[in-house]
């Protein structure tokens, strides 16, 4: 049986980092156990030491994606 992915969708810029990273956390430490998500971040100039920070929460059924504003038109 195919899970359900369920997308879920953040812009943030390089001072918002760390409030997303609790919040992917939090999300990912509360969802259910029947469902895949598709996290997507849309950002704008984040640090290297900031991806990484959220890059680190990808678990188990949960993907991430890391568009800049400048790769998409």
């Amino acid at each position: 049986m195919n899970q359900i992915l369920i997308p879920v969708f953040f812009t943030i810029d390089n001072k918002y980092a760390p409030y997303l990273d609790c919040a992917i956390r939090s999300m990912i430490e509360n969802a259910s156990k029947e469902f895949e998500y598709k996290i997507i971040v849309l950002h704008q100039e984040l640090t290297e030491e900031n991806i990484h920070r959220i890059e680190k929460n990808v678990k188990d059924r949960v993907c991430l994606d890391l568009p800049g504003t400048g790769d998409v038109v």
